[in-house]
């Protein structure tokens, strides 16, 4: 048999001989920590899979010291498994606990509260650092979404508009807790459909649904989601079959545009998941008297001779004095408190201004009201900061991505025509992956025509080119926060003590 590559498969093998290794055992699917050590230097032991023999070979390789820093890895994985012993569910790499979840009727949405940890070496000690996290959850399925938009006289899906809503969007699956990107929608199939197996036998999506998680579903006409799956930097290069999803064991994450516009549920959800330090310090706090009070989690502590400072490292923090801000002939105070000065600022003229004369939008279709809304708030703030700025001329571009091409596709059969030709056309690549677009447009405005722009990724793409000077200044520009700007969320941290690591504590603080 060849080498087996994952993860869970290689700890099943090794946990069938757990009495020979030992309970106390951290296993990461690669290598292995024990507190003694094994007679042999090398030892072969031989394991079942499926009626196969598998050989597993256990090789020596170094002795650890307590605060050696390959041991982190192995007190994260140890942490992750006490999480797991106080009940609470894995969603990506935090974890959640589902039977304090905080349901709103009359929003239709659910919060689970989580945690973020990591264990890290802080100056000269080992420490915990640990945030509050939550999990929006709709109380709407994919399938929900779907039946709403049905003609209720034709009773057919607007193909178009489900695949505007769907495609793109994050759905979460309750039997195993893992949370998919949508990036298109399978019309054809229905969960009466087979598929293969790992083992090779066919099965029906009912049927695989009600032997794997003892769940049934009941409408089998319902069309099927497609996913691509996440998968590590290792696997990306090996070809993947897609995943496919019923929508009905489908549940939508995050807030919609209507959500968003909504006060009401913007002000129930600040009030659970936007927490003071107060509140924080108190979750954090019945976190730590879980660990130290569960029976089994101080068992599996004292296995490995491990423990909890029970108080919280403490620093001193310095306070800015409130400072006067100018700004051309205007001179306003900041307020000590909250260091933000954003609002003054706008309502006054800059520095340095130019004129935005000429210049123009594109943007995809779909994204036509964004673009509009762009336009009127750029009227309304230009005069307050001393910019004058004319008409733009706006131009649509027509994106080629997997859900365009899905609705293109179900056109053609309904309809039997051809599809339209757009004047502007652009395939940013895979799903998703819009630095495709952006290339597109930064080898035009670097090379052939120099020009001045601003791109924004999030909610919808703008182009901005000015002719003539393109100083700095010109105009009040975006901020942009990429993945991974930020260092972090801002941590509670618990000092994790062994009988070889010294007690005092490192401060962490991240901004």
């Amino acid at each position: 048999m060849p080498d087996i590559e994952d993860g869970k498969v290689r700890s099943e093998l090794l946990l069938q001989h757990k009495a020979f290794i030992g309970e106390c055992h951290i296993f990461d699917g690669s290598s292995l920590l024990l507190p003694h050590k094994l007679l042999l230097p090398k030892t072969e032991l031989v394991s079942l899979l499926k009626n196969q023999v598998v050989k597993l070979t256990i090789e020596f390789i170094s002795e650890l010291s307590p605060n050696s820093p390959d041991c982190l890895r192995y007190y994260n994985i140890l942490f992750r498994r006490i999480l797991k012993q106080m009940n609470l569910k894995q969603v990506g790499r935090n974890y959640y606990n589902k039977q304090e979840a905080t349901e709103f009727f009359d929003h239709k949405l659910v919060i689970w509260p989580g945690y973020v940890t990591s264990i890290l070496e802080y100056e000269t000690s080992i420490t915990l650092c640990a945030d509050v996290n939550h999990k929006l959850l709709r109380m709407q399925t994919a399938y929900d979404l779907i039946t709403g938009l049905r003609d209720p006289q034709t009773r057919k899906e607007d193909v178009e508009q489900v695949s505007k809503e769907l495609i793109g969007s994050i759905v979460f699956t309750l039997y195993n807790n893992k949370t998919y990107r949508v990036d298109a929608i399978n019309w054809e199939d229905n969960p009466r459909t087979k598929f293969k197996k790992s083992g090779g036998a066919e099965i029906t999506f009912v049927d695989y649904y009600r032997e794997q998680y003892n769940t049934e579903v009941t409408d089998l006409t319902q069309p099927l989601l497609i996913s691509k799956g996440k998968w590590k930097k290792s696997q990306q290069d090996t070809p993947h079959k897609p995943i496919m999803l019923v929508p009905e064991l489908c549940y939508l994450t995050g807030l919609s545009d209507k959500m968003r516009k909504d006060y009401r549920v913007m002000r129930d959800l600040a009030l659970h998941m936007r927490l003071d330090p107060e509140r924080r310090q108190h979750e954090l706090r019945k976190l730590m008297n879980t660990i130290q009070t569960n029976r089994e989690v101080q068992r599996e502590l004292q296995l490995w001779d491990l423990k909890f400072d029970t108080n919280f490292v403490s620093f001193s923090g310095r306070i800015l004095k409130e400072v006067r801000i100018f700004q051309g002939r205007r001179a306003f105070d900041s307020h000590p408190q909250f260091a933000d000065w954003s609002r003054e600022t706008r309502s006054g003229p800059l520095l340095n201004v130019k004129s935005l004369d000429h210049w123009l939008i594109l943007y995809p279709t779909r994204n036509y009201g964004a673009a509009s809304s762009l336009v009127q708030s750029l009227r309304k703030v230009t005069p307050t900061m001393g910019t004058a700025m004319r008409e733009a001329k706006i131009f649509y571009l027509f994106i080629h991505t997997d859900a365009d091409r899905e609705r293109q596709r179900h056109r053609q059969r309904e309809k039997q025509a051809p599809c339209r030709e757009h004047d502007v056309g652009l395939d940013p690549g895979s799903p998703g992956s819009h630095p495709g677009l952006q290339a597109v447009l930064n080898r035009y405005t670097t090379g052939a025509a120099p020009t001045l722009f601003f791109f924004f990724l999030q909610r919808f793409y703008l182009f901005m080119k000015e002719t003539g000077e393109t100083e700095a200044g010109s105009m009040q520009g975006a901020r942009c926060r990429t993945p991974g700007s930020c260092p972090g969320p801002k941590a509670g941290a618990k000092p994790l003590s062994h009988s070889g690591v010294p007690l005092t504590a490192a401060s962490c603080l991240t901004l």
